[in-house]
């Protein structure tokens, strides 16, 4: 019986996500109950704005956890070297497979890679960047610094196009 009664109170109390209540949005109408209630002067809210104002409250979650952990967007894109973690099995065991992969597509937080004929699909934070000119320098040490700087600023600079590009997709979706 208590469980009744507080499962009834529970259905009809609006939810601060979507600020309508479980009930209305399950069967489109309030319940009755002996608790009185504010009367809204939309009736019809329609379920597209409750599904937005949950959007949006997400977002604005995501943005405080990302703010509080220091959470920076990857800058690996396509066309990228990248070493790929690995299991440590002894002392000796690098963090980074040394041997280099490219990337070949991104989707989203994950990216397909390529070594040879071997293609896999990673996590980016399975990987890390190697700066361009980087690679060259291994194989040729007469590499020139300042386009090894430029390439960096380059790429640099197209990794914060694209995240600039990415936030003002979410703003209009939102």
């Amino acid at each position: 019986m208590a469980l009744d009664k507080f499962l009834l109170h529970y259905r009809s109390t609006p939810h601060t996500m979507t600020g309508e209540t479980p009930a209305k949005l399950l069967m489109g109408r309030d319940l009755k109950v002996k608790l009185p209630q504010l009367q809204h002067s939309e009736e019809n809210q329609n379920w597209e704005a409750a599904r937005q104002k949950v959007q949006f409250e997400k977002y604005k979650l995501k943005l405080g956890t990302d703010h509080k952990n220091r959470a920076k967007p990857t800058q690996i894109m396509t066309g990228d070297k990248v070493l790929l973690k690995q299991h440590k099995h002894d002392k000796l065991t690098t963090r980074y497979d040394p041997k280099p992969w490219e990337v070949k597509e991104r989707r989203g937080d994950s990216a397909i890679i390529q070594r040879g004929e071997k293609q896999i699909l990673r996590s980016t934070s399975q990987m890390k960047m190697i700066p361009e000119g980087t690679i060259s320098r291994w194989i040729d040490e007469d590499e020139d610094q300042e386009s090894m700087k430029t390439d960096n600023a380059e790429h640099r600079a197209r990794a914060k196009s694209n995240r600039v590009n990415e936030m003002k997709e979410t703003r209009r979706k939102l």
